[in-house]
């Protein structure tokens, strides 16, 4: 029996903010105007100033709600990229390769190709901003594929002494080359196909 899970993000609370309650239109127009301008003109070049500008809010308002930059359109990514539907279906090869395409279609978006490696960079300074950032997106998506392999490994479809870790690190590390490579690239299917087959012959029992 297939099954599925979403993640489910509170967007009047966030991690990555200051914890005060939000109006919901002034944060949906803080999120929206992080979107555009992150697709315009690249994180380097996006301000505070120029999103409160775009959102019509005032500035202080964007930093009671989040550190800084780098925290805001990490929470714009989670939003905006797509929801993360984890599967169980009870079959390894179907849920494997679920998850390798989420992920994959995660960092092909034009969003997260403009945010991410900027994004990533700014909020490793900050050690608090940083780990809230990894428990609210990375440590759930790394625990969900960790349940995929320990159920895999129970009904004798993989092997034993697969580390889940080095696994997610498999996937997410290619996806994120994959932002720094310059050039045409294959399809985000063919892309996703290749590397779970990769991944499922290394895996399998």
């Amino acid at each position: 029996m297939r099954r599925a899970t979403t993640a489910h993000l509170d967007e009047a609370r966030f991690a990555g903010g200051g914890g005060s309650s939000r109006d919901p239109r002034a944060h949906r127009a803080i999120l929206d105007a992080t979107a555009e301008l992150l697709e315009e003109v690249g994180y380097e070049r996006v301000t505070m100033d120029a999103i409160a500008k775009r959102a019509d809010v005032g500035k202080p308002t964007l930093y009671r709600w989040w550190k800084n930059k780098a925290a805001l359109c990490h929470e714009v990514m989670l939003l905006r990229a797509g929801t993360f539907t984890f599967v169980d279906s009870g079959e390894l090869e179907v849920d494997l390769r679920a998850f390798v395409e989420q992920t994959v279609r995660f960092f092909s978006t034009p969003l997260v190709q403009a945010a991410w490696p900027g994004a990533v960079a700014d909020l490793r300074a900050d050690p608090e901003a940083w780990r809230q950032a990894y428990d609210s997106m990375t440590r759930p998506a790394a625990d969900h594929l960790r349940t995929i392999l320990g159920k895999a490994v129970a009904r004798g479809e993989c092997r034993a002494e697969v580390d889940p870790r080095t696994t997610f690190d498999a996937i997410v590390g290619t996806c994120m080359n994959q932002l720094n490579t310059p050039g045409r690239r294959p399809s985000r299917k063919a892309r996703a196909d290749a590397l779970a087959t990769l991944l499922l012959h290394g895996l399998t029992a």
